[in-house]
């Protein structure tokens, strides 16, 4: 009833766009598509004795992965565990997310991986800025989503990220992130090694996410959100 009724729908990616044309046979004129922005923390610049703070305060290794979301069927944790598991060296993954019973299906898993693996359930966006600062890389292997913010707040905060290369991912990641199939756990840990071994690689990543990162700034969402109202 919503979409039938409005003006004009503003969806948050073109993946959203397709899905709304799609599924409720909407008129692709009357959906306009505007990135939602990333909160402005992850964009600041963080001291080093706050980042040595929250590495202290969760017990974090030198290195480690790290992957935001709650752990869910959709998120695809269990193929970045079975990426994890395929690595010739111990890597720690610490894991930020709401727990839910889907954790239990993964027990088999978690077990085999129990000295690797760090669970925080709850990380506010202080404490999150400082993780994505402090990983060595973020992985965000979901099978849908409507954006996928984590990408982007990686990207703000200069942490180099591998994803999905499906739904909304490339469009959230841009050039600033290294893409693998989903449900391939060996293509996910080869793209992980790349960043974990090629500092060229690791340093051209980092660049290219800092600028993919300007396109979700809240000007930028402000000034697009302004023009469709002004056209209304």
């Amino acid at each position: 009833h919503a979409c039938r009724v409005a003006a004009k729908i503003i969806a948050i990616s073109h993946q959203t766009k397709d899905d709304l044309v799609t599924f409720f046979k909407i008129n692709p004129e009357k959906v306009e598509v505007i990135y939602q922005p990333v909160n402005p923390l992850y964009f600041e610049e963080i001291p080093n004795d706050r980042l040595k703070a929250v590495k202290e305060k969760y017990s974090l290794p030198d290195e480690f992965i790290l992957t935001v979301g709650t752990i869910e069927a959709r998120k695809n944790l269990l193929t970045l565990l079975k990426a994890i598991q395929l690595f010739d060296r111990k890597i720690t993954l610490v894991m930020v997310g709401k727990k839910t019973n889907y954790l239990q299906t993964l027990q088999p898993m978690l077990e085999k991986l129990k000295n690797q693996l760090i669970f925080l359930p709850q990380a506010d966006d202080n404490d999150l800025s400082c993780l994505y600062r402090l990983a060595k890389v973020m992985v965000y292997p979901s099978l849908f989503e409507g954006f996928g913010l984590p990408v982007v707040e990686a990207q703000a905060c200069g942490c180099p990220v591998v994803t999905s290369n499906l739904s909304s991912m490339p469009e959230a990641g841009g050039e600033g992130a290294l893409y693998a199939d989903p449900t391939n756990e060996a293509e996910i840990a080869e793209q992980i090694t790349r960043l974990l071994d090629d500092v060229k690689l690791r340093n051209k990543l980092i660049d290219k996410g800092r600028e993919n990162a300007l396109r979700f700034t809240p000007e930028v969402y402000a000034n697009h959100l302004i023009e469709l109202y002004k056209k209304l």
